[in-house]
């Protein structure tokens, strides 16, 4: 009887370990569906922002690009307006003179082309006379 209980014990703890055995593989099987399906999870939850962010970007754009539009068909409206084609040319004068004159401050330049060395009295002549400019121009209503 003793090889008999020796036999069914041996008999026991080998369905033990086979079943512990498999445990342990469907274990390692289940984590590695789940980290397979976490890497999933963020690449999706990474593409799904990078598409919010483009929509986004998108929209920023359309926004300005209507804004800008908008804008320019209300400025050629004015224009159309009495004295609207002077207040524009007097507008761009006025920025022309203001950059120029940047130019001229923030730069250090060591060689000027003649006339170009000669623009800057007119500049600062225009500087002078751009309040006169603006008083001139009287708009009919």
């Amino acid at each position: 009887m003793d090889t008999m209980e020796k036999q069914m014990e041996a008999e026991r703890s080998k369905r033990a370990e086979v079943t512990i055995s498999s445990g342990e593989r469907e274990a390692r099987i289940k984590v590695s569906e789940g980290d397979r399906m976490h890497a999933i999870n963020i690449s999706e939850g990474e593409k799904q922002k990078r598409i919010n962010e483009a929509n986004g970007r998108a929209e920023g754009i359309k926004l300005i690009a209507d804004s800008t539009a908008q804008s320019l068909k209300l400025v050629g409206e004015a224009i159309e307006l009495p004295g609207g084609n002077e207040a524009l040319k007097m507008r761009i004068i006025d920025q022309y003179i203001d950059q120029l004159d940047e130019v001229f401050e923030s730069g250090d330049v060591s060689l000027f082309p003649a006339n170009l060395a000669s623009l800057k009295g007119i500049v600062e002549e225009l500087k002078g006379n751009k309040s006169t400019l603006k008083g001139s121009i009287h708009v009919d209503r």
